[in-house]
């Protein structure tokens, strides 16, 4: 038996549908994504739940049997109000974090995909963001490991639920003003 894109082993029939799961789910990371680098937040939020629950929780070093994401310590902990509250306040001259704003690109890899009923997809997916600013030739890489959770909609997928687990300890970056 082959190894499915979806992480399991199963039959031709069964590796077909994996895939198509599969290929739905990386087609829309990789639109979402482009839609970040390209600055398009507006058309980004189109593609949130109205539930939705974005969390990136701090990592510290811990022993390899201790837990190191803290239980109640964010980078971000946001739902839609404060997204949109957020994506809002870019179009204002407060927003001085991001103005001019951050250039990024994101390389999406690693997905796995499961789909427990018909309308959610899990996924798990690595993610690299190059992170650039202002006019000077440094860069900075970010990586992650994200899962998340969307919902089949009359509209098309729709992000439920992401939790970003940054392998950074310690961020490379003065401030975290993108979303991953």
């Amino acid at each position: 038996m082959s190894e499915a894109p979806g992480g399991g082993a199963g039959s031709a029939v069964n590796d077909g549908a994996a895939m198509a799961l599969w290929f739905e789910c990386y087609q829309f990371l990789v639109h979402e994504a482009a839609l970040l680098d390209d600055n398009r937040m507006e058309d980004w939020l189109g593609l949130l739940s109205e539930d939705i629950s974005y969390e990136v929780p701090i990592r510290q070093t811990r022993h390899r049997t201790e837990d190191p994401l803290q239980p109640d310590a964010w980078h971000m902990k946001e739902d839609i109000a404060s997204m949109k509250m957020r994506i809002s306040r870019l179009a204002t001259k407060s927003a001085w974090g991001e103005d001019p704003p951050t250039r990024t690109r994101r390389l999406i890899g690693n997905l796995r995909t499961t789909a427990p009923d018909s309308t959610t997809i899990n996924a798990t997916s690595n993610i690299l963001v190059y992170y650039g600013r202002g006019d000077v030739s440094e860069h900075t890489i970010l990586a992650a490991e994200r899962h998340d959770i969307l919902r089949r909609s009359s509209g098309g997928l729709r992000l439920r639920r992401r939790e970003v687990i940054l392998s950074h300890a310690t961020l490379p970056v003065q401030s975290l003003g993108i979303f991953l």
